[in-house]
């Protein structure tokens, strides 16, 4: 059983806000992968950093506060260098770091 577009887009926006001021210049992108029993979040970051994973289970704290149930929420923190690899459908990227944000 799929989730309804309504419930994804939910998903969607609640991620967007779990990530508002907590992405650095480090990460090249976040996806959801809505999922019935257990959505995932995928972090792609170009180098290994302990702050930033610390950051990514914040950014799942936050998720998971703003959903009325208990979710299972899983989380792929994953270490891709400079050229994230960009999720297929159903995953939706809620963020891609441009290459004018890098320094």
């Amino acid at each position: 059983m799929t989730q309804s577009l309504d419930e994804v887009n939910r998903q969607v926006v609640c991620l967007v806000q779990a990530c508002l001021g907590a992405l650095s210049n480090n990460v090249l992108s976040v996806a959801l992968l809505p999922s019935r029993k257990a959505p995932q979040i995928r972090i792609s970051i170009e180098r290994d950093s302990p702050v930033d994973r610390e950051e990514a289970d914040d950014i799942v704290a936050e998720f998971y506060a703003l959903h009325d149930n208990d979710p299972e929420i899983g989380l792929d923190v994953v270490v891709e260098g400079s050229a994230p690899t960009i999720p297929e459908a159903p995953a939706r990227l809620i963020y891609l770091r441009h290459k004018s944000d890098e320094t």
